[in-house]
This record gives C-alpha cells, structure tokens and sequence, in this order.
C-alpha cells in the first residue's frame, strides 16, 4: 500500500548543555544555521526516531533514515535533495546507513531489504530481500569493495560490491541463551582498516571476530551479560570498542587483551574522531529519570572532556562524526536532526 508522506518542518536548534568543571566552554562553538538553513524530516510515521545517521566521506551530504524512508541532505545548502523508500511491499523500517568510500554509493538496511542506492543515478540495487531477514546493520569495508549485512535471522552476509555478488554466508553457532536455538542474532558489524577482520556483535553480548581471508572465527569476546545487545562496535586502530549496558569496553585485538573500561551506566551509540575524541549517548545510572546525555571523552586517557543534556529528554539514539571532524550530528526520538561544529580546541 502507497504511503502518503507529510512533509514535517522541523528547524535545526542547538542543545542545551553544561560544562563539568575544567572544561571550556569554546571546546564547541555553534555552527552556522544560515548556511545549514534546516532540516526537513519526511515520514509516514512522525513520532518514529531517527535510527541512523551517515556523513558521505566528503561531508557534502548527510544520509538519514526516519520510519521506512531515507533522506539525502545537501549539508551545503541545507535542502532535501533525494529521498528513498522501501521496494517491500509491506512497510519495513530503516534500520541502518553506511556509504562507500567513494561517496557514489549508499547500502541501507531495512528489515526485510539490503538496498545498494547509487545516488548519482539514483537507482537502487536490491541485493537482498526475504520475509523475517531481520536486517539490523549494514557496513562498507575501508576500501569499499565488500558489503557485510547482519540482523535477526543470525547470518552475516557478504557481498563484492563490485560484480554485487555474494561471497559468503557465515552463521554464528553459539548457543542462545534465552532461546536455546543454534546462534546469536547479529545486531552491529565493522570491518578493520585493513579488511584482514570483520568484527560481529551480537544480542547476548558475544563479540565475534572474523578472519576475512578463512572466513573462520579467530576470536571471541564477552563484551557484556547474556541479557545484553551490543549496541553497536568500531575499530579505532587495532582497537576494538563495543558499547552496550556496562558503557564502553575496548579491546587490543592484537594481542587479545581487554584495555580500561569506560564507565557509562548504559551507552546506545557511539562515534570516535583520528584526533581521540569519542563521543557517547546514553545513561550515566540506573535512576529511572536520569536524562539522556551525549559526553564526549579522550578516548586513549578516558577523561571526560564534556557533558551535554538533552533539553527536551529525548534519547539521542544515533551520533555520526563527518571524516573531517568538523560537524558532529545527532538523532533522537524528537525527529529531528541536531548539528555541532566542532572547533581545533577540541580535536
């Protein structure tokens, strides 16, 4: 069935925030609305949260998904240049963004489709599509020439972005433990720099490391309790960062060895910088009214830099870094899509 989407204005603010003792004020400064002018977010579903944000690795445009629709935003001008909807003919909602390298190309991952959308041409791909594939994220290896897909249906799928065939179908055998089934749903994906590993979150806490040139598992950390999702994972270097319900943990993926661990209460996404900054959103307790919070870090000390609230308390359930560390965007359960520029004090 066709869907009508409402065209919702929804005007770029700057959040609220306050600064813990020691830490400047200038660290960010606000980035210019008159050249971003604002966003507008287009969904069939108005109260649905924004669940990915993506930067081309140019910063021209700003990938965004909201329902079962994703927008392309011109960052220069600020206007909607392109949206994008499923193919499937039930409603599925977007669950994850990732560009290539060379910015032409957008993979997203609905619930049911694994779309390849070349935004030049604007034509997609469907790479893959069945009922139940439960797709939760989608990821571009460093150098763009493989596609990794993984969701609910517990198999990581592979593509060469280049014929678009796949390559191969890995499927985890660990045990469930509330379910008792063979394997672990998969909920977050990243590959290294190198493209020598990809490394496979999954819903009961298991990371999964997995060597590209066997495809066999060459190593495995339990990142988090059996009741817990890793939220997400990337690769800063050799390390290997997970956020879940007990904040950040990082691990020295070549020597095996878990590094200090960055106290959150419970982290939902996180995004770092080459210059050591990362950023976080999520709880710092466990009081029920403890406000979402985004914090940004060292992330080679683990000192906290800044603390900035959410005004309205609306999760802030997506961060994205541009590649040149300039902008930091935000999404949340508001709908709307907040920018901060960052200054050369911070990075």
């Amino acid at each position: 069935m066709k869907i009508i989407f409402r065209l919702l204005l929804l005007t770029i603010y700057l959040l609220g925030f306050y600064v813990k003792s020691g830490v400047k004020v200038e660290c960010l400064r606000d980035i210019n609305l008159e050249n971003i002018h604002e966003i507008r977010l287009v969904s069939s579903i108005p109260s649905r949260t924004n669940s990915s944000l993506a930067f081309s690795p140019d910063s021209k445009k700003l990938a965004s998904a909201r329902g079962n629709t994703v927008e392309m935003w011109n960052i220069e001008t600020g206007e909607l240049a392109n949206t994008l909807e499923s193919s499937a003919v039930k409603e599925t909602y977007v669950e994850s963004l990732s560009f290539n390298p060379n910015a032409d190309v957008l993979a997203i991952g609905w619930e049911d489709e694994v779309v390849l959308w070349n935004i030049e041409t604007d034509e997609g791909t469907v790479l893959a599509t069945q009922d139940n594939l439960g797709v939760l994220d989608v990821t571009f290896s460093a150098n763009g020439k493989l596609l990794a897909a993984g969701g609910a249906d517990r198999i990581v799928r592979i593509w060469d972005t280049e014929t678009q065939k796949k390559i191969i179908e890995y499927e985890n055998k660990f045990p469930s433990s509330t379910s008792g089934i063979p394997g672990l749903r998969i909920t977050s994906l990243a590959f290294h720099a190198d493209n020598q590993f990809l490394a496979i979150g999954t819903d009961e806490g298991t990371i999964i490391l997995l060597n590209l040139s066997t495809f066999q598992e060459t190593m495995q950390f339990n990142a988090f309790p059996s009741d817990s999702s890793v939220n997400e994972i990337l690769f800063y270097g050799d390390i290997l960062l997970a956020s879940g319900s007990d904040g950040i943990r990082k691990w020295n993926i070549n020597k095996g060895d878990e590094l200090e661990q960055l106290e959150i209460f419970f982290v939902w996404d996180f995004d770092v910088l080459p210059s050591h900054i990362l950023a976080t959103s999520g709880y710092v307790d466990k009081v029920a009214n403890t406000p979402n919070i985004l914090q940004l870090w060292n992330i080679n000390s683990n000192e906290l830099l800044t603390t900035l609230y959410d005004d309205e308390g609306v999760y802030i359930t997506d961060i994205a870094f541009n590649r040149q560390g300039t902008i930091l965007a935000l999404g949340g359960g508001s709908g709307k899509i907040d920018l901060w520029g960052i200054t050369e004090e911070c990075t």
